[in-house]
């Protein structure tokens, strides 16, 4: 079953279930809380990445108090995290803003590069982005992490961090290299009532129009990476159906995907990049499922008004009047199931495809476990 709901209204409350879907707000005192201090560090690293990696790593504690409602009927498990500090540019203050703020379920977290490019300036817990008019209030709370495969505050999208380094793309098939990779690789304990988890963000990029229907488009991974009997098991949660599935897509839907009604068997997919449905349409193919309605003003992302601001004569993507523009995809959220109390890697990866040139960003509002999730990603 794919994911329906509207959480626009949830808001900050002790420590609150969401009943039902649609449904009302429950909340009880934190009289059985527990309490822990976990000192973060990227020390246990369990992933293959090579010692050359560019990292940024926090070492802090923070305690917030958080109580386990079995109610079979809610959605969302909210913590407590009044008190943890959520604006500026530590992981401490990005964990908080996403609402990571139970000791119990946060183990550590580290920011890395696999493409040696510095993540200084890549990553911020912000208040808002853009002008303060614009429609990139946070969701929930006060504020959420944004992080990018360029600088992450200010307007200029086209900023190479590392052009000399590549990788491959470990999820497409493509044969493109990628470049200015950064992953936000955070630890977690599952809740022993969670089934699932829900992340809540916004894809912009300066890719948008002109490189919808191509094969070198930036793309925002969100990855669940658990222990495999050689190597860690990474799958890829956040993906939708194709903008134009004849013209591109990244996959088609296997039988496992299908068994959990996330799509149909043989479906043309593309992962969270311009290519998904998701995305807001500026002027491609003369938008026939009308054009972008969020206000993302002051990001340096909004809309050219016509295929000539960042195209060539013969249609072709032209970079330098393009780095000017791009999209988003509004606010979305993915939600995926996971088993209760299992510990796993929870990964935010971002990257420039094909060279280290127009920039793409991601601002994740809330992570939260739910007990019965419905797997997908959809438009909130």
């Amino acid at each position: 079953m794919k994911l329906t709901a509207n959480y626009n209204y949830i808001g900050m409350i002790a420590y609150c279930i969401l009943v039902g879907v649609g449904g009302s707000m429950a909340c009880v005192d934190a009289d059985d809380s527990a309490n822990s201090e976990t000192d973060i560090s990227s020390d246990a690293d369990s992933d293959s990445d090579s010692d050359s990696d560019s990292d940024s790593d926090s070492d802090s504690d923070s305690d917030s108090d958080s109580d386990s409602d079995t109610d079979t009927e809610e959605q969302l498990i909210i913590p407590d995290c009044d008190g943890c500090p959520s604006v500026g540019a530590s992981l401490e203050e990005m964990r908080c803003a996403v609402e990571l703020c139970d000791d119990a379920v946060f183990l550590g977290q580290e920011y890395k590069s696999p493409t040696n490019a510095d993540p200084a300036g890549t990553y911020a817990a912000i208040e808002q982005y853009g002008d303060a008019a614009n429609d990139l209030a946070p969701v929930m709370n006060d504020s959420y992490a944004a992080m990018a495969s360029g600088t992450v505050l200010g307007t200029d999208h086209d900023v190479k961090l590392n052009p000399d380094d590549s990788m491959e793309d470990p999820f497409s098939s493509d044969e493109f290299k990628i470049f200015d990779v950064m992953e936000w690789r955070i630890d977690l304990r599952a809740p022993v009532e969670a089934g699932g988890i829900q992340i809540t963000y916004m894809f912009l990029s300066a890719e948008f129009d002109e490189f919808v229907g191509k094969a070198f488009n930036d793309k925002f991974y969100i990855i669940i990476e658990r222990e495999g009997i050689i190597h860690p098991e990474r799958t890829v949660i956040n993906f939708a159906q194709c903008r134009d599935p004849d013209v591109y897509y990244d996959f088609e839907c296997d039988e496992e995907q299908a068994e959990m009604e996330v799509c149909e068997l043989g479906e043309r997919l593309c992962y969270v990049a311009v290519n998904t449905s998701l995305s807001e349409c500026c002027w491609y193919d003369g938008c026939p499922d009308g054009q972008a309605t969020t206000d993302i003003s002051g990001t340096g992302f909004s809309c050219a008004a016509n295929p000539e601001d960042e195209t060539f004569s013969n249609g072709e993507p032209n970079m330098e009047t393009g780095k000017n523009y791009g999209s988003a995809s509004g606010w979305i959220a993915t939600e995926w199931p996971i088993t209760p109390g299992e510990t796993f890697r929870l990964i935010f990866h971002i990257h420039d495809t094909s060279d280290a040139r127009l920039d793409s960003a991601v601002l994740i509002d809330r992570v939260l476990f739910v007990v019965d999730p419905e797997s997908g990603t959809v438009p909130i």
